[in-house]
């Protein structure tokens, strides 16, 4: 019903259209009745978004259980970036400097778009930020713990900067203040350790991975940061 649909989509709208209006900012509003994740993609694909963002609760350990059916679909089926918002209930509350970018590479065609997604969104910022570059190596389960641990950390660098040459060269050329780490161990556990470390509010992932995704459950490390951040 059009005068239903339109009373509930003012009412649900009221403190987010009236943020966009103190603030000044000119918005459009579109009210539709149907799938969510059809529709958002749908409207993105015709007005030629650049970019979604979405709010994203997280209460389990499941993606689908994480985000809901609607994030989830649309996270897989959007070919533009997504970002998903933790709310404040449950990130928290972090220093206002911390504007740098964390970027979780393993060399992947999907963790080179989050770099430059990070790089545009670094430069349209206001103050400098600086991008940490982050490649996690993930010890070889075929190994006893002693063997993983007698692997140089300098050999896992050269193999690092080998897998990230492209988003090295990358960052070289955009003259971008960043700094390369290099990890060994969970990556979820060290991208957010990383995170904290280096003050960075926005951490930057691919969906897909092809590098130390291999030995874990596809989502598990994207999923596992979003729930944790």
């Amino acid at each position: 019903d059009h005068d239903a649909l339109l009373t509930q989509g003012l009412d649900d709208t009221t403190d987010a259209r009236e943020q966009l209006d103190t603030m000044g900012i000119p918005y459009t509003l579109r009210l539709v009745a149907g799938n969510p994740a059809a529709a958002i993609l749908a409207h993105a694909r015709d007005r030629g978004i650049a970019e979604i963002v979405m709010g994203a609760e997280g209460a389990g350990g499941v993606i689908c259980a994480l985000l809901g059916s609607v994030a989830t679909d649309v996270v897989e089926k959007a070919g533009i970036p997504v970002t998903l918002v933790k709310s404040s209930s449950r990130t928290g509350q972090f220093p206002a400097g911390w504007v740098d970018w964390l970027v979780a590479c393993d060399g992947s065609p999907p963790s080179l778009r989050a770099l430059h997604h990070a790089l545009q969104r670094s430069r349209s910022t206001s103050g400098t930020s600086c991008i940490h570059l982050l490649h996690v190596r993930v010890p070889d389960p075929r190994l006893p713990p002693p063997a993983q641990e007698a692997t140089p950390l300098a050999r896992h660098r050269e193999q690092a900067v080998r897998d990230c040459a492209e988003a090295l060269r990358l960052l070289d050329e955009a003259k971008a203040d960043y700094r390369f780490h290099v990890d060994i161990g969970d990556p979820v556990a060290r991208i957010l350790e990383v995170a904290e470390d280096a003050g960075c509010g926005h951490i930057a992932m691919g969906t897909r991975g092809l590098g130390w995704t291999r030995t874990l459950i596809p989502g598990s490390i994207s999923g596992g940061v979003l729930r944790r951040s």
